[in-house]
């Protein structure tokens, strides 16, 4: 059965998590793992014995201790896409609130389509992944071929790693986890400024007529 362990494990920098990480992803039966440096936590989802987890972080010789051992959470129903905004200045000048390029946090989901057959192909998958240096987050789902990574990564590293490993791989998806939209707002109203500009010429038509 399925069930989420968390661990306190002694991280002191990126290396240290990319290091837990890959010993941790050697065990067969992970779905999910994830480590946060700050909080000097590991968590691990899957149908494993927490004992093996602990070990396999306690042989690369870093403190781990089990904090909690218990049943996964249930993942939150997905939320309805907003409705697209009707605003009149959107009908007149296409794409009037233009988004900076450099406002986002290098954190990333990425999801990447893979051809998985067994627990044996997933925690390949797994291991390959894990080698990179800047993950915060790492899942695969065997139902539905996919495979999730979350953080500062590129892309292309990802499917590079999965291919590696002599599977099929395609990248699906590269999103913000979030979803969260920034607005520049000084490069907006410069945009938008042809459109005032028209409003203000037909306005003058109209009175002085």
């Amino acid at each position: 059965m399925p069930k989420k362990i968390e661990l306190k494990v002694n991280m002191h920098s990126q290396a240290c998590k990319t290091k837990v990480l890959k010993a941790v992803t050697k065990v067969i039966g992970i779905d999910e793992v994830s480590a946060d440096l700050e909080k000097q936590m590991l968590i691990v989802i899957g149908d494993v014995d927490p004992v093996c987890i602990v070990a396999r972080v306690r042989k690369i010789g870093k403190i781990a201790e089990i904090v909690s051992v218990g049943p996964p959470k249930k993942p939150d129903p997905p939320k309805p896409n907003p409705e697209p905004c009707k605003d009149l200045c959107q009908i007149i000048y296409p794409n009037p609130w233009p988004v900076s390029n450099d406002v986002y946090g290098p954190v990333m989901k990425i999801e990447v389509k893979v051809n998985m057959h067994c627990e044996k192909c997933k925690t390949e998958v797994l291991k390959a992944v894990t080698k990179l240096s800047g993950i915060n987050e790492v899942s695969v789902d065997l139902e539905k071929q996919m495979l999730v990574v979350i953080g500062d990564v590129d892309p292309v590293c990802v499917v590079k790693r999965v291919r590696k490993t002599g599977k099929i791989a395609e990248m699906n998806d590269v999103v913000l986890p979030g979803g969260s939209v920034h607005i520049d707002v000084g490069v907006a109203i410069i945009h938008l400024f042809p459109t005032l500009l028209r409003w203000s010429v037909k306005y003058e038509d109209l009175v002085y007529a």
